[in-house]
Formats: C-alpha cells, structure tokens, sequence
C-alpha cells in the first residue's frame, strides 16, 4: 500500500482516504436507515 501512495503522490492519497471516508459513511448510513 506504501508503495502505492508513493507513486500516486501526497494530494492523491488523501483524496482517495476522504473518498474512502465518505463512501463508509454512506454505507453506514445505508445500514442505520435499514434497522
């Protein structure tokens, strides 16, 4: 995984960590709105 962050760069790892964030949010929500 380092390896790969390294060659995307700095900018595009933490873009992808908040598109991680966002994408559990949202299926957390999904669960929470299920029950």
């Amino acid at each position: 995984l380092n390896a790969i962050f390294g060659k995307l760069g700095p900018i595009k790892s933490v873009v992808g960590v908040i598109h991680m964030s966002l994408l559990l949010t949202l299926v957390l929500w999904g669960i929470v709105s299920y029950l």
